[in-house]
C-alpha cells in the first residue's frame, strides 16, 4: 500500500516509520493468530457442521444448470432447507461464542485493528473495507466509528475464517466424510449465502467514502476459483469465486429471513465488539505492533 508524502520533515519520517514497523509486526502476527482463531471458531460451530454434513443427501442447489427442471415444490423445498442450515449455523455461533473463552491475545490484536488511531495492514483489510475508510496521506484512518470497527471485526471473522476457511474449505480440515459433488456443492452454497449477507450489512451502513487507487490493493482478495462469470458485483470481492447475488436471488427474496440472519450476524459482532471494549478496559490499549499507546503530540 503506497500513501504520497506531502512533506518530508522529522515528524513525517517518524510516522513513517511507525507504520512500517507496525505493518511489519501486524503481519507477522496476522497467520498465527487467524489460525488460532480458526480453530476456536471450528470448535464453537462444530455442531453445525456435524448437520451440515448429515443432510448431505438433500441437494440445496437452486442455482445449477438443471435447476429449471426442478418442479416448484422441489425448488422451495432447497431453498428452506438452506436457509434453515445458514441459520443453525450462526445461531451456534452466536449462541456458544460466550461458553467458549477467546485467546486474550486475539482479543489484544482485534482490538489493535478496530479501533482509532490505526494504520491500515496490507494483510487485513481488503479493498471492500478501503473504500469505506478515510486516512490521511500517511495512511492513518482518520475515524473509525462503531460501524467500522464491527466491518472489520466481522470481515475478518465471519467472512475470511468461518467462510472461506471452514465452510468453503471444510473438505480440507474434515476428512471423515464422502465429500460427493452434492455435499460439497451445499456448503458452497451456505458459504455464499452468508458470504452475501454478511457484505450487505456493510453495503448498507457504509457508504464508499475512499476510491483512492494508490489506497486501494488490487491483490486482496481470496482465490476460491477463478471462474469470473461467477461475480456480478460492482464492488471488490472479498472472496474471487463466490456464487453472486443474482444466482442467489431467489432465496434473498425472502426479506424477512434474510433480516432474520442478518441480526444474528450483527449480534455476534456486537458481541465481540463488547468483547474488545471489557479487554480495553481491563488492560491498557495495545497497537496492532504489540507497543503499549502513549498520548503523543504527533496527530498524523
Amino acid at each position: 500500500m503506497v500513501y504520497p508524502t506531502l512533506f518530508d520533515t522529522d515528524v513525517s519520517k517518524k510516522v513513517i516509520n511507525r507504520r512500517q514497523i507496525q505493518q511489519a509486526e501486524v503481519d507477522e502476527k496476522f497467520e498465527p493468530l487467524v489460525q488460532n482463531f480458526a480453530t476456536w471458531m471450528m470448535n464453537v460451530t462444530q455442531e453445525g457442521f456435524t448437520k451440515l454434513i448429515d443432510d448431505g443427501k438433500k441437494s440445496y442447489d437452486f442455482i445449477g444448470l438443471d435447476f429449471k427442471k426442478l418442479s416448484k415444490s422441489d425448488m422451495t423445498k432447497r431453498i428452506t432447507d438452506c436457509k434453515s442450515k445458514v441459520k443453525l449455523l450462526l445461531d451456534i455461533l452466536l449462541d456458544k461464542t460466550d461458553a467458549n473463552p477467546i485467546d486474550p491475545n486475539i482479543l489484544a490484536f482485534l482490538a489493535s485493528l478496530s479501533y482509532d488511531p490505526v494504520y491500515a495492514a496490507d494483510k487485513v483489510y481488503s479493498n471492500f473495507e478501503l473504500m469505506r475508510l478515510k486516512f490521511n496521506s500517511f495512511g492513518r484512518i482518520l475515524e473509525m466509528t462503531k460501524s467500522h470497527s464491527q466491518m472489520i471485526i466481522g470481515s475478518l471473522l465471519i467472512v475470511r475464517i468461518l467462510v472461506y476457511q471452514l465452510v468453503f474449505k471444510a473438505s480440507e480440515w474434515n476428512k471423515k466424510p464422502k465429500w460427493t459433488d452434492q455435499l460439497l456443492s451445499n456448503f458452497k452454497i451456505v458459504a455464499s449465502v452468508i458470504y452475501r449477507l454478511a457484505l450487505s450489512i456493510w453495503e448498507e451502513q457504509l457508504p464508499v467514502v475512499n476510491i483512492n487507487p494508490e489506497i486501494l490493493l488490487p491483490q486482496r482478495i481470496l482465490p476460491l476459483s477463478m471462474d469470473p462469470g461467477l461475480l456480478d458485483s460492482e464492488e471488490p470481492e472479498m472472496i474471487l469465486g463466490v456464487i453472486s447475488k443474482t444466482q442467489l436471488a431467489p432465496l434473498f427474496e425472502d426479506k424477512q429471513w434474510c433480516d432474520s440472519a442478518k441480526q444474528v450476524i450483527m449480534d455476534w459482532t456486537e458481541k465481540i465488539y463488547k468483547k474488545l471494549e471489557n479487554y480495553r478496559k481491563e488492560n491498557k490499549a495495545v497497537s496492532a505492533g504489540g507497543e503499549e499507546k502513549t498520548k503523543s503530540s504527533i496527530k498524523l
